[in-house]
């Protein structure tokens, strides 16, 4: 969960994960009463947070957090 997070970025790597890809479980186990697609949502929006957080200044402007913003209002059906 938490502990794959990694901000890569920078770093030239060039493969930034896709939208919808699912992020990396390392050996979570999850109990067959929870709900594991409510705990990928949270990763996720953590993820972004950490990604927004981390990006540089100069990359992250006013409008590239409006388009962050618009980006995830769309993926999520908001208009």
């Amino acid at each position: 969960g938490l502990g794959c997070y990694s901000f890569d970025a920078c770093k030239g790597t060039g493969a930034a994960p896709k939208p919808d890809d699912l992020p990396k479980f390392a050996s979570l186990v999850v109990p067959d009463a929870s709900d594991a697609a409510a705990a990928a949502t949270a990763l996720r929006g953590t993820y972004l947070c950490r990604d927004l957080i981390n990006a540089p200044a100069g990359d992250m402007g006013p409008a590239e957090l409006e388009a962050v913003a618009r980006d995830l209002a769309a993926s999520a059906g908001a208009s």
